[in-house]
């Protein structure tokens, strides 16, 4: 589930399953003897029905409900049953492994390194998985992969799913759900959003055995965790559910053996919950209720058996130092659980970063002192903060109220003063000021959902204006330290590119990376530009002055191998320190052992029927 969410959710809080790690890890190993434990019951049953026909008996009323431990590993993410039951396929954080009931030990798949978010053709021959920005399949039988598609935006969610009529369905923040042929083709819209019906986003989108339907979560306009409504989509008709306000809901997965649609809730109610539903009338018939209290990343067979994910502690997000190897020097804080975009002063000291809780807001963490402060505490959001060049104020994203309009607001970096509007109207994004404190520019989403940049002068009377309007996103603006260049990642070439433009005006355009980039921060030397290439941090030599010149980019790092993400959803989530010899990110710390746990007759249980 890694790198899902509303902006915030891509990470979810994962709890631990009951008891320690080593309890669990105890508990593995009393199971082990289940590895082949689907074929074990096949034979039970057939057995015991064998018994029940020639003795006259009646059935009991139902089987008991087992669960068994089928892989385990400090970095394991998103197993996925297949439809047939036969087999897990997940993510071990640099391959994608497959457990297959019909053998003992679990295997990688070869040719997946990096690959991730994986998800089964309806057949159980094949899956695909997003790996950079592709969507790749690979047969379960092994052999190569073979290209699905480009994503062609930064903002995909890594949510898929593939129907019977050899579609595959996925969601991009802000622009809606997109489908395209699983032989290999392009995307093409195929759902978005629609505002006159309380609707902002379409997410974790899963068809129905038919094919057709599509079960998926909504989040609603407003600020905070507003994923709380799942739908049904058939044809052109989208209706709704469950919706639960408040609440922040992912991955609806159908058990139509059941009768039940399962979803994760992140929030307030951590864990896995099923609501009974008719699949022909395409509706609730009872309340949700709880299945399993401490786990996630849940899937479910066609014979109503499940797999997820246990056995991960609560650990807080850290803020960490990392060199240009990628080896973290230092661990200074962690200020709140869930952060966000960490950006790092012109001293080098301190960090303002976002915490993702039921509102977003901003903290600072004092790396010397393992202090933080919260300047804007009364407000209902606060994000996309940036330094001004002094470090004594904060500029950011605002929104006062659920009520009051947004914009763009400035604060003491020490708290000393509320903080005060500058701007109202615009919906700023990665916000950047010139070296002199004067201008700002930022990110601001049109109504088709595409980006633009605008510039605002902060004075007196500031106004915010169109700077770099086209066809195409243009995202994520950076000042060069001169404050002559503009670098920032745009998608006009089908894919989103970092490239560099002069400022206030000009012509000219050079392209900075060569396979895709996101997420450009300028090294305050000025003799480099930092990218995201994949999840790889990248950095290419340039120069400034009068005549713009870039070399060809290196990679310093990977962000998986050192544990860190480097960009979410068109957000750069690290930051250059002074001199660019270090970097800051947001780090989440090993909590132990995860488990993916294979789960039969999860409805055994009289307060779950």
């Amino acid at each position: 589930m890694t790198a899902r969410l509303f902006i915030a959710i891509d990470e979810a809080i994962k709890e631990p399953l009951d008891g320690t790690p080593q309890q669990i890890a105890a508990t593995q190993h009393r199971v082990r003897w289940l590895s082949v434990l689907p074929w074990i019951l096949a034979v039970t049953s057939t057995v015991v029905s064998m018994w029940l026909l020639f003795s006259h008996q009646s059935p009991p009323t139902s089987l008991p409900e087992v669960a068994a431990v089928i892989a385990t590993g400090s970095r394991i993410e998103d197993p996925q049953i297949a439809p047939d039951g036969t087999a897990v396929v997940y993510d071990d954080g640099a391959n994608l492994w497959i457990r297959n009931f019909r053998e003992l030990e679990p295997h990688a798949i070869e040719g997946t390194e990096g690959g991730h978010d994986p998800f089964w053709s309806p057949d159980s021959k094949s899956f695909g998985y997003f790996r950079e920005n592709e969507i790749r399949r690979v047969s379960v039988t092994g052999g190569p992969s073979s290209l699905i598609c480009n994503i062609g935006s930064a903002d995909a969610t890594f949510e898929a799913t593939w129907g019977s009529d050899e579609r595959v369905v996925f969601s991009v923040f802000g622009a809606g759900l997109f489908e395209v042929s699983a032989l290999g083709g392009q995307p093409k819209l195929l759902s978005k959003a629609d505002p006159s019906r309380d609707e902002y986003l379409l997410r974790s989108p899963q068809f129905l055995s038919d094919g057709k339907t599509l079960l998926m979560i909504i989040r609603r306009p407003g600020t905070g965790f507003r994923l709380d409504t799942i739908a049904v989509q058939s044809r052109n008709d989208r209706r709704i559910v469950l919706q639960i306000p408040g609440a922040a809901l992912l991955n609806p997965v159908p058990s139509e053996k059941t009768g039940h649609i399962l979803f994760f809730e992140l929030r307030p109610n951590a864990g896995i919950w099923a609501v009974p539903f008719s699949f022909s009338k395409l509706q609730a018939t009872g309340k949700p209720f709880l299945v399993r209290s401490k786990a996630n990343s849940l899937s479910a067979s066609s014979d109503g058996n499940i797999a997820y994910l246990a056995g991960v502690s609560d650990t807080p997000d850290e803020l960490v130092w990392i060199d240009r190897l990628g080896k973290v020097a230092k661990n200074f804080g962690s200020p709140e659980p869930i952060m966000r975009e960490a950006i790092v002063s012109h001293s080098g000291n301190q960090v303002a970063v976002i915490s993702v809780q039921d509102k977003l807001s901003i903290w600072i963490q004092d790396s010397l002192r393992n202090l933080a402060t919260n300047p804007a505490s009364g407000f209902y959001s606060a994000s996309s903060p940036v330094w001004t060049p002094d470090d004594k104020n904060i500029i950011f994203s605002c929104l006062e109220t659920s009520e009051s309009p947004q914009g763009l607001c400035i604060v003491p970096s020490d708290g000393s003063k509320k903080p005060k509007l500058l701007i109202s109207g615009p919906q700023p994004r990665t916000l950047t000021l010139s070296p002199d404190g004067r201008m700002a520019l930022f990110s601001n989403r049109d109504d088709q959902g595409r980006y633009d940049i605008f510039s605002a002068s902060l004075s007196e009377s500031a106004k915010a204006e169109p700077w770099l309007v086209s066809t195409a996103s243009q995202l994520a603006p950076q000042f060069s330290p001169d404050g002559h260049y503009v670098a920032n990642q745009s998608d006009e070439s089908g894919r989103y590119e970092v490239y560099v433009r002069p400022f206030p005006s000009g012509d000219a355009k050079w392209m900075i990376s060569t396979n895709g980039g996101l997420s450009p921060k300028w090294n305050s030397s000025g003799r480099e530009l930092f990218f995201v290439e994949g999840d790889k941090l990248m950095a290419a030599p340039v120069e400034l002055g009068p005549s713009f010149r870039a070399g060809i980019p290196v990679a310093l790092f990977s962000a998986r191998e050192a544990h860190v993400s480097l960009t979410l959803l068109t957000e750069p989530l690290y930051d250059a320190a002074p001199g660019g010899q270090r970097f800051v990110a947001v780090a989440r710390p090993n909590g132990g052992p995860r488990s993916v746990v294979y789960e039969q007759n999860w409805l055994a249980q009289p307060d779950r029927r």
